[in-house]
C-alpha cells in the first residue's frame, strides 16, 4: 500500500523569526510518500502472521536552517498475529438449541528507530508525523464471544452477538525511557449482552494493571425497535395520486414508485 501527501500551510509572519526581517506571511510545503509492504502468513491452519514494514520519504521546501528542499527519511516494522479457537455446545436449555463460544486473540508488535537527528529540524505540517523518537510497542487484546442457535416456532435462529467480552491492554517496551513507573497501560474491557432483538446491554470498564482496582465504568442499556406501518396513520403518508412509473426500455428499470407508509425508529438510552 502507498499513499502521498502533498501539504502547503502558513508559518507565522517573517519578523518573528528573525531581527531585522520584513513582515509578512511565509508559507511552507511538503510532499511525502509512505509505502506499506505487508506479508501475510498461515503457518498453522488457525494463526495469522502478518509482518509489516513501513518507509515514509517527506520532501520539504526548507527547514528551520535555511536548507532548501531537506529530506527525512524514516522507517519502522513489526508484526500482528491473530488466532481463532471455538468449542460448540448443545445445552437442550429451553429454545437454545447450540451455544458457541469463540475466543480470538490479537497481538501487534511494532517498533521504530531512534530518528531524533531530525528533531526540530522540520516545520510542523499537518498530515506529515512529526514523531521522530524511538518507540516499541506491543498491544494485546482477548475477544470471547458467545453464539447460539435459537428455536423460534418452527424456526431455528443463530444470534451471532449473544454475548462479547473484549479485553485489551498494552505493553511499553520503552517505558524507562519515557519515564514511566509501569510498561502496562490501563486494561481496558467492554462486555456487550444482546440477549434479543430490540435490547442492547454494555458494559465498559477500566482497572489499573498493578492492582486490578477500576478506573472507569460505563453501562448503557439501549432499547430500539423499527416498524413499518406509520406511527401515527395518516400523518405525513405517503400515498399514490398516479400509476407507478418505469424506466424506458433500455433502461435500468428501478420502479420509481414512492412509498406508501414512513417506517419509524424508536430508540431509548440509559446511561
Amino acid at each position: 500500500m502507498v499513499s502521498i501527501v502533498i501539504l502547503t500551510s502558513l508559518r507565522k509572519d517573517a519578523s518573528e523569526w528573525c531581527d531585522g526581517c520584513e513582515g509578512g506571511m511565509w508559507t511552507n510545503s511538503a510532499i511525502g510518500n509512505t509505502t506499506n509492504l505487508i506479508a501475510r502468513f498461515l503457518p498453522f491452519g488457525w494463526v495469522n502472521l502478518d509482518p509489516s514494514l513501513a518507509l515514509s520519504l517527506a520532501v520539504f521546501d526548507d527547514d528551520k536552517e535555511g536548507n532548501r528542499f531537506p529530506m527525512r527519511f524514516m522507517y519502522w516494522g513489526g508484526f500482528s498475529s491473530t488466532a481463532s479457537i471455538f468449542r460448540t455446545f448443545f445445552p437442550r436449555l429451553g429454545p437454545i438449541r447450540a451455544i458457541r463460544h469463540v475466543i480470538t486473540p490479537r497481538m501487534n508488535f511494532t517498533y521504530r528507530p531512534d530518528f531524533s537527528k531530525y528533531q526540530g529540524q522540520f516545520y510542523n505540517l499537518p498530515g506529515i508525523s512529526g514523531d521522530v523518537g524511538k518507540s516499541g510497542m506491543v498491544n494485546l487484546a482477548l475477544e470471547n464471544r458467545f453464539q447460539a442457535k435459537v428455536a423460534i416456532g418452527d424456526e431455528v435462529k443463530k444470534v451471532n452477538n449473544l454475548v462479547s467480552l473484549v479485553t485489551s491492554t498494552s505493553y511499553n517496551l520503552l517505558y524507562r525511557d519515557k519515564g514511566l513507573t509501569t510498561p502496562w497501560s490501563l486494561i481496558r474491557n467492554h462486555l456487550r449482552i444482546h440477549p434479543a432483538r430490540y435490547l442492547d446491554l454494555d458494559l465498559k470498564f477500566s482497572n489499573n494493571p498493578r492492582d486490578l482496582s477500576f478506573e472507569s465504568l460505563d453501562f448503557q442499556a439501549r432499547l430500539q425497535y423499527t416498524g413499518g406501518r406509520p406511527l401515527f396513520p395518516g400523518f405525513m403518508e405517503t400515498t399514490l395520486s398516479e400509476p407507478p412509473m418505469v424506466a424506458e426500455e433500455g433502461v435500468n428499470k428501478v420502479s420509481q414508485t414512492p412509498p406508501t407508509a414512513n417506517p419509524w425508529h424508536l430508540n431509548l438510552i440509559y446511561r
